[in-house]
């Protein structure tokens, strides 16, 4: 869980704009903003691919790391969406940057907030699947094989008991 914490306060963090905002001007600033992004990173993955654990003791995690990723899946989407939907810029740094491509700052802001949220988002998505397969696999080679189950051709039959087809009519008259 502290891994899940660590990685998601630096992203939110470093897109408070005061913080971004001083690494868009400032190098050394900048370089901590990615050596933090990239380290939480190498952290969050480390702990998805989970290779220094036995194969039995990463199937009993797997349902834990699954709610991480999808916990993830659901702030950092939270953050693309607010980027993508916010009303004004937040990062007013850029404005003389985006005229170039065209942009307006908003226009910037939203792009950015659309490729956080949807390509992350099936990055997600897809080691969820990951996991959930894996996971179903496991239990499909662990699961016990039921033997000498009834079937319609081995279920006992009992004789000698009334039907209506071997019934007597019997009149009470």
């Amino acid at each position: 869980m502290a891994v899940w914490a660590l990685f998601g306060l630096t992203l939110w963090l470093w897109h408070i704009p005061v913080f971004y905002q001083a690494a868009v001007v400032n190098r050394t600033i900048h370089m901590v903003e990615h050596g933090a992004f990239f380290g939480t990173a190498l952290l969050f993955c480390w702990l998805l691919v989970d290779g220094r654990q036995s194969r039995t003791k990463a199937a009993a995690n797997e349902g834990l790391i699954l709610l991480i990723i999808f916990t993830t899946a659901l702030h950092s989407g939270l953050l693309g969406a607010l980027l993508t939907f916010a009303a004004t810029p937040l990062y007013p740094i850029y404005r003389f940057g985006v005229a170039q491509w065209g942009l307006t700052l908003l226009e910037d802001q939203q792009i950015a907030g659309v490729l956080m949220w949807i390509p992350a988002g099936f990055f997600y998505l897809g080691a969820m699947l990951v996991l959930v397969a894996r996971r179903l696999s496991h239990l499909e080679t662990t699961s016990p094989t039921i033997h000498n189950v009834p079937t319609i051709h081995n279920v006992p039959t009992i004789h000698n008991v009334p039907t209506i087809h071997n019934v007597k009519e019997t009149s009470y008259g």
